[in-house]
């Protein structure tokens, strides 16, 4: 058999962590190894995931207080349903719901990359030639929002696929990475945006 996917949707993948009595957290395991991953389940956690399905890659246990409390780390990956969303057809901003641009707790870290290539290799006829020296941005910030902005980012990144553009601090950048942690009242955004090579 084989495994067929797109390549311009990647699946999302989250990662949950509970505190739970060492007697649920056996139960739970049973239940997931009897699932043995293929069973599929809804995680009713904000109003954009209600429709999302999702599979158990694995997880981890990490034992407290003298077995009596265990940690439980899942690994879920997204199980695709119905049709993707559309493409975007403009480039959309990094904005906030209010308007303003989405902006980092503290100072980004900033990676370089240069791509040398040889300008001895030649032109393959049907390729445009490479580029001498490109240089390649990667920059990751962490930003502190409200829960409903941290949503309509998620969906706004999830639209985007890694692959088209959006425009922060009018540059145009991707974003394949990203990672939300949800708390009581906020949320905090860990993004990860690459020059956009056209």
């Amino acid at each position: 058999g084989y495994k067929q996917q797109s390549s311009f949707e990647t699946l999302k993948t989250t990662r949950l962590n509970y505190l739970v009595s060492a007697q649920d957290t056996a139960n739970l395991i049973t239940t997931l190894d009897s699932a043995s991953g293929v069973d599929t389940f809804t995680w009713a956690f904000r109003p954009h995931y209600t429709l999302k399905q999702w599979r158990v890659a694995s997880h981890t246990q990490r034992i407290h207080d003298h077995n009596r409390l265990t940690e439980l780390t899942l690994d879920l990956t997204e199980i695709r349903t119905g049709l993707p969303q559309p493409i975007p057809t403009t480039i959309t901003p990094l904005r906030l719901v209010s308007g303003a641009e989405l902006t980092p707790d503290t100072a980004p870290t900033i990676t370089r990359t240069y791509l040398i290539r040889s300008p001895s290799l030649g032109q393959f006829p049907d390729r445009k030639p490479e580029p001498l020296n490109p240089k390649l941005d990667k920059i990751d910030f962490t930003s502190t929002i409200d829960l409903d902005t941290a949503d309509s980012i998620d969906l706004l990144l999830e639209r985007s696929r890694g692959i088209y553009p959006l425009l922060w601090q009018n540059s145009t950048y991707t974003c394949k990475d990203w990672r939300i942690t949800y708390h009581p009242e906020s949320a905090a955004i860990d993004l990860t945006l690459e020059t956009m090579v056209l």
